[in-house]
Parts: structure tokens; C-alpha cells; sequence
């Protein structure tokens, strides 16, 4: 049940933020809005695609593997500590903060709405540039408590 209503959850909260933009961006000029998109969307590629690269580069074993060991110790490594390739396809071997730091790039390109918006200000791109450095700072400092 708790699978079902968490499903129901994110469809609805994915179908809504398409109506929420609607409203809040302004369409009367359109090559600016895809121009905007387009740089939030490159954004989050490239992250994802830096993540990917970083994970092979580290090789670092996941937690949930190191629990199945019997000297855990053995085969843990800190970040710095990398041994390229030695993941391959193994998904045990590709622990990092990878989530949480795509998050924090897409945060960081998100100010640019705040020039396809309704009702430009000085001081909501203000707003818009602190709440988002806010975010970005606290997902990415987050990742590195864990």
C-alpha cells in the first residue's frame, strides 16, 4: 500500500509542475525559454554524465557490499583513495554521493528562471540566486555528512 500512495505521490507531484510553470514563466519570448531549458537540461546531463565518470575513476566499494564481507575493513577506501576501473559493469563498485551532486549543478543553473519569469524584478532574481545557492549548498554539503 505504502509503494502504491508513494507512487501516486510523485505522479501527481511530476504531472503538477508542468501547470505551476505555466503560470510562473513567461511565454512571450519563446527562443529565451527554450534557451533557458535547454541550459538547465545540459546542465544536469553533463553532472550525470561527470557522476558516471567519477564512479569508474574512484571505484569505490558501496556500503551495502562491504556489509556481506567479513573484514569490511579490507576493502573500504575514503574518496581520495581511487582505483580506476575496477568497477566495470559491477554496481558494487560505484559508491558516490552522485545524486545529491547533480541535484546541486541543476540547483546552481536554476537562477536562470528567474529571467523567463512573470514579473521581472531586481529583486526576486535576488531572491531566486539565494534560495537556490541555499539549496545547492546544503544538498551538496549534506552528501558529504553521509
Amino acid at each position: 500500500m505504502l509503494s502504491v500512495l508513494s507512487w501516486l505521490f510523485w505522479a501527481v507531484l511530476y504531472l503538477w509542475v508542468p501547470f505551476v510553470m505555466i503560470r510562473l514563466l513567461d511565454d512571450s519570448d519563446p527562443d529565451r525559454l527554450i534557451a533557458v531549458g535547454a541550459a538547465i537540461l545540459i546542465a544536469g546531463i553533463t553532472a550525470d554524465n561527470v557522476n558516471a565518470w567519477l564512479k569508474q575513476l574512484a571505484s569505490r566499494p558501496r556500503y551495502k557490499y562491504l556489509i556481506t564481507l567479513d573484514d569490511p575493513i579490507s576493502q573500504f577506501r575514503s574518496w581520495w583513495q581511487m582505483v580506476p576501473n575496477l568497477a566495470g559493469s559491477d554496481d558494487s563498485f560505484k559508491s558516490w554521493p552522485s545524486g545529491n551532486m547533480t541535484i546541486a549543478s541543476m540547483m546552481f543553473s536554476l537562477p536562470m528562471l528567474s529571467d523567463v519569469a512573470r514579473g521581472k524584478s531586481s529583486r526576486r532574481n535576488h531572491i531566486y540566486y539565494l534560495c537556490r545557492h541555499k539549496r545547492s549548498v546544503s544538498v551538496g554539503s549534506q552528501s558529504k555528512l553521509k
